[in-house]
């Protein structure tokens, strides 16, 4: 009878048998006479996500993710069950990938505004919402000037996303539907929008236009989607309500801007104006942008309003009293 051979230790130790599994991915058991079966490794090729590589992309930049569950505009997770951030947002890319594997059909949400650094506006199109967006844009770009080229992205439906930087900390940008123009909506702080690659059902998939960096939005954009704080008696030495214990409306600091514009009145008038926003709570660049359009006549220049401002800030705003010099000692 033939003398069998068997392999060595050390042989069986390198042996490695690959197979395929259902759905092409790839298992290889590495085995070894020298270790338990319980430490036999074991080794798969995930198969390919791209919504998930897009997410940790985007993670990479400082965008905030999380998963949506298309077709719907919301988060897979809650803010309880995330540590209170809302939608379950996060820039972890363990966190991105647990997400996705657990919920491998959703598409990728980014938290706009000041976390991210970005906001969106977006012109929806007449056949996915019954309001040409496109036009309306088109149209105060005529009006106002161009946009910058910025990164764009389009939805299933053609609605344009444009991405512009967010201006900063101190500037609440808010979420709106068309009150930039018809069908123009913004996202800002405290708002979302979904990315590419991610798809709706039955519709199609989100894309990128273009690669461009995100760009700073014009100052006329910037204008239309500040979100500016209410009127009110502002405690600070001036008050916000006019000669009828009423806020001062819009047309009537208007018609204080406008007579800005009138020799005679202009200084005064223009001081006024200021120290009324200055009472509203606005922040100097939100004052910036709203007396910008009234700086054509000759005698205003940024540092004379930048004067104006702060003689308006040092006459009618208190210290704070909790400040330090309040302090004891």
């Amino acid at each position: 009878m033939p003398r069998l051979s068997y392999p060595s230790s050390d042989h069986r130790a390198a042996m490695a048998a690959k197979h395929t599994l259902n759905g092409g991915a790839k298992l290889t058991l590495v085995s070894s006479a020298s270790i338990s079966p319980e430490a036999f490794e074991q080794r798969i090729d995930p198969p390919p996500h791209p919504v998930m590589d897009a997410a940790l992309e985007y993670a990479g930049r400082g965008w905030h993710i999380f998963p949506v569950p298309m077709p719907e505009k919301k988060s897979c997770k809650s803010a309880k069950h995330s540590n209170g951030s809302k939608w379950g947002q996060t820039t972890d890319p363990d966190e991105i990938r647990n997400d996705f594997r657990r919920w491998p059909n959703a598409g990728v949400g980014i938290a706009t505004g000041h976390q991210s650094g970005f906001f969106v506006v977006e012109a929806d199109t007449a056949e996915g919402h019954a309001i040409n967006g496109i036009q309306s844009l088109v149209d105060l770009r005529v009006k106002h000037g161009e946009l910058p080229p910025t990164r764009m992205a389009v939805s299933p439906s053609g609605s344009i996303h444009y991405y512009f930087n967010h201006p900063g900390l101190d500037i609440k940008i808010k979420n709106s539907a068309s009150e930039i123009a018809a069908g123009v909506d913004a996202r800002g702080d405290g708002g979302m929008v979904v990315a590419p690659p991610s798809v709706k059902p039955g519709k199609g998939q989100y894309r990128w236009v273009n690669d461009l960096p995100v760009a700073d939005a014009p100052p006329w954009l910037i204008e239309k989607v500040v979100e500016r704080p209410k009127a009110k008696a502002s405690g600070n030495g001036i008050s916000a309500k006019n000669s009828r214990g009423k806020p001062y409306s819009d047309q009537q600091l208007k018609n204080l801007l406008e007579d800005s514009r009138v020799d005679g009145k202009r200084q005064n008038s223009m001081m006024m104006a200021i120290a009324i926003m200055v009472g509203q709570g606005l922040t100097d660049f939100q004052i910036m942008m709203e007396i910008g359009p009234y700086l054509d006549k000759p005698g205003f220049n940024e540092e004379k309003i930048r004067q104006l401002l702060q003689s308006a800030r040092d006459k009618y705003e208190k210290p704070d009293p909790g400040g330090c010099d309040s302090r004891d000692g």
